[in-house]
């Protein structure tokens, strides 16, 4: 399948998350539901396979350490997250 960026997948739920609060009939009630499943989150291996480790593509192994590309990484998931 197609790479869906993590803002993306975001825009996704929220719409998904909209759809059953009107088969539910309220907002309440699918974020009950919601509240009841199991989510996966795998994220951070095509940031760093695809861009850190290309350098011949992607500058950010030279502009940061690995530690600070980590950092970076988890301050733009959390600004997507909330």
């Amino acid at each position: 399948g197609a790479r869906v960026p993590l803002r993306g997948q975001v825009e996704d739920f929220h719409d998904a998350a909209m759809v059953i609060a009107e088969i539910l009939g309220s907002e309440d009630s699918a974020a009950e539901h919601l509240s009841k499943c199991i989510f996966i989150v795998g994220m951070g291996g095509n940031d760093y396979l695809n861009n850190y480790f290309v350098p011949g593509l992607y500058p950010s192994s030279m502009q940061y350490t690995p530690e600070q590309y980590a950092a970076e990484l988890v301050r733009s998931y959390t600004q997507h997250l909330t």
